[in-house]
């Protein structure tokens, strides 16, 4: 995704290619955010190669790609921690858990469910 061959040898991309500006699907690899995939995989090549780019604070903020890099999400990486406090919240897992099935399963039915039976239980 980050090289292509020519002449059956693997080249980096200097970029990405223009269609990938169209995808804004921004990646959290191991804490720093990717443009998209493209740059992520470009930016292992650069490494894996001993490039200078490796790493290139005006796109990769100085972050040195492996093919051991973890993708954590497909978003603009942010502290997670702060966005639930799960001791306050576990009693209310189930309903948001049931609700966001339905959400994703139905998404076109609208169904009432009612929570306060599920807090009991």
């Amino acid at each position: 995704m980050g090289e292509y061959c020519q002449k059956g040898k693997c080249i980096c991309y200097d970029s990405c290619p223009r269609d990938w500006s169209n995808h804004q699907s921004k990646v959290c690899v191991d804490g720093v955010t990717y443009s998209h995939l493209c740059d992520f995989y470009r930016n292992i090549c650069y490494c894996r190669t001993n490039d200078a780019r490796c790493g290139d604070e005006r796109y990769f903020h100085g972050h040195r790609a492996s093919p051991d890099s973890i993708i954590r999400y497909y978003a603009e990486c942010r502290d997670l921690t702060t966005l639930c406090n799960w001791s306050a919240r576990k009693r209310y897992f189930k309903c948001q858990l049931i609700r966001w099935f339905q959400q994703l399963l139905l998404p076109n039915v609208s169904m009432p469910f009612c929570c306060s039976c599920t807090l009991h239980a």
